[in-house]
């Protein structure tokens, strides 16, 4: 079956695909893979910034409004969308009806990345049966930005999934994502990065 291995922005067709092979009792150990090529894959060298922000001082804040630079835009904290993320999973058809729980995203000047899953869980109901994916626990990774691109990867998994329907859980093995020049917007309160997946939209 397929494996739901992506981070948040995990592909809608992907998610639809696992609801109904979980609903259809599929065996576990059926050959799968990842829900589309990523441009780099686990294992691809993805460089940290060789230059980052010496001061977030509250000063040097003030002088540079955030947004005019797209790589010190990013540097925070920023949380997933969850209602975006749910629109963006209907496109696919009706099945999802609720996300809940936080995921957090937070990009450090010196390039490193950590996201952070806080009892984040989708439910669905597929062919009359309720469906449930959750996620906890944190990923480590890494990234840079060059004009209006962005390369992210993950160094660590540390987070866990699981898929529940009718009456079973099944644990979902988490695989390091990674991405290469996808197309990213930042302003003040609002980011977007756009990958051969979907579309992420964060806010802080």
């Amino acid at each position: 079956m397929n494996t739901l291995n992506r981070s948040w922005m995990i592909a809608p067709a992907a998610v639809i695909t696992l609801a109904l092979t979980m609903t259809a009792c599929a065996s576990p150990d059926a050959p799968g893979g990842s829900t589309g090529s990523s441009p780099a894959g686990p294992g691809t060298s993805v460089t940290a910034p060789s230059t980052a922000p010496t001061s977030d001082t509250d000063s040097e804040a003030d002088a540079t409004p955030r947004g005019t630079d797209p790589a010190s835009c990013l540097v925070g904290s920023w949380a997933a969308d969850n209602a975006f993320f749910l629109v963006s999973l209907r496109e696919y058809g009706d099945e999802f009806n609720n996300v809940t729980g936080q995921v957090t995203l937070n990009f450090a000047g010196d390039g490193t990345l950590t996201t952070t899953y806080q009892d984040w869980l989708l439910t669905a109901l597929v062919e009359g049966i309720d469906l449930s994916i959750s996620r906890n626990g944190s990923d480590a990774g890494i990234f840079t930005v060059d004009g209006d691109r962005i390369d992210f990867a993950d160094t660590q998994v540390g987070s866990s999934m699981s898929v529940t329907a009718a009456g079973t859980t099944m644990p979902i093995v988490p695989e390091a994502m990674a991405y290469a020049g996808a197309a990213f917007t930042c302003a003040a309160t609002e980011a977007s990065i756009t990958t051969i997946d979907g579309t992420l939209r964060l806010n802080r």
